[in-house]
């Protein structure tokens, strides 16, 4: 039996403004969407293995 771990980053974000955006084609039929946002804080958590 093989057993891997892999250590994962996980962050803390503290969002300030969030926007979104759904842009159609002519048929909508196919959409993209765009999202931005502003971050007002971020901070690294101590991360664990995961399996």
């Amino acid at each position: 039996m093989n057993i891997s771990f892999t250590r994962v980053r996980v962050l803390n974000i503290h969002i300030r403004d969030f926007f979104v955006v759904t842009l159609f084609n002519e048929k909508y039929e196919d959409a993209i969407l765009r999202v931005r946002a502003k971050i007002r804080n971020c901070s690294e958590v101590e991360s664990s293995p995961t399996s």
